[in-house]
C-alpha cells in the first residue's frame, strides 16, 4: 500500500482513501475524528475530512505517534 502513497503529491486525502489505504473502513476513520481516538488527526475543510498523507505515510512505516500523548515514552 505504501507504493500508493509515493506519488501522492497532496498534503491530505479524502477519508475513502485514506481508509483504503489504512485497511479500515471509512466510518472507523470518521469515528476516530469524531472521539479524538485515533492515531491520526484529520484535517477538517468546509466540513469534509481529509487526512495528513505524511501522517498516514508516518503510521505505515510504523513510527511513533507524535501526537498522542506518551507516545515518546511509550505509553500511548
Amino acid at each position: 500500500m505504501q507504493n500508493l502513497l509515493e506519488n501522492e503529491t497532496r498534503p491530505a486525502i479524502p477519508t475513502g482513501e485514506a481508509a483504503r489505504l489504512l485497511g479500515r473502513r471509512p466510518q472507523t476513520l470518521r469515528l476516530w475524528a469524531c472521539l479524538e481516538s485515533g492515531p491520526l488527526r484529520p484535517v477538517r475543510v468546509h466540513g469534509r475530512l481529509l487526512w495528513p498523507v505524511a501522517e498516514i505515510r508516518r503510521l505505515l512505516e510504523g513510527k511513533p505517534d507524535s501526537q498522542t500523548p506518551g507516545a515518546a515514552n511509550g505509553k500511548a
